[in-house]
């Protein structure tokens, strides 16, 4: 009976959290329709992020606001090609002030912020002098200072370098099924950094005790 009880709560709170974050995204990409698939993906993000915080992490409510930070930065980037950074401050501040409430350490956090922050912005100038133009959005910048704000230095640097081979992923993907793509495409780059920054809060002990296992023996 417990189980049932808490598989009733567990859904409720995820239909609740999916239409919250489905209404943001919605709001701030100027009241443009969410298609159902979209929807969907949303809603099994939602899903996939809460049964992660509660069943694989020691800090469930930070990663639960950490995570629906990633859904509606990267939802809203996705729809509109623009970072929203006032929902960035606010759901980052959020995240690392629980964050800090578990326990981190707090230089650990600050010095993940600043050095996401730089690690951006110098690809950030370097894309718009290879390009002669803003290639490379300065909300990703942003977006990517709060993301090693909560991951903290070690792992806000993995999640800055794992976004690159993510986007690659996708990049082969949508070559595989015919979306062409080209130097002038304009690329939403957030939802790439919010799969990454997630994989590492969650998994990012295990991805580097692998790699020491692959390198090291």
């Amino acid at each position: 009976m417990e189980r049932i009880y808490y598989i009733a709560l567990f859904g409720l709170f995820a239909a609740l959290l999916s239409a919250f974050n489905i209404s943001t995204i919605r709001y701030f990409s100027e009241g443009e329709k969410i298609s159902r698939l979209m929807g969907g993906i949303i809603t099994c993000l939602t899903v996939a992020t809460l049964y992660a915080a509660f069943n694989y992490s020691d800090r469930p409510i930070a990663e639960i606001v950490f995570a629906t930070l990633l859904i509606i930065t990267g939802g809203i980037d996705y729809k509109t090609k623009t970072v929203v950074t006032g929902t960035v401050y606010l759901g980052g501040l959020l995240a690392v002030g629980i964050s800090l409430i578990y326990g981190r350490e707090p230089l650990d956090l600050v010095l993940g912020g600043l050095t996401g922050f730089a690690f951006y912005l110098l690809i950030y100038y370097v894309a718009k002098s290879y390009y002669k133009r803003e290639a490379f959005g300065y909300g990703d910048v942003i977006f990517m200072g709060a993301i090693g704000s909560y991951l903290g230095f070690w792992h806000g640097i993995l999640a800055s370098l794992l976004t690159f081979y993510v986007a690659l992923i996708f990049i082969i993907l949508f070559a595989i099924v015919g979306k062409i793509m080209s130097r002038k495409t304009e690329l939403a780059f957030a939802p790439y950094m919010a799969i990454s920054a997630w994989i590492v809060s969650i998994f990012g002990e295990d991805l580097i005790n692998l790699y020491m296992q692959f390198a090291f023996g």
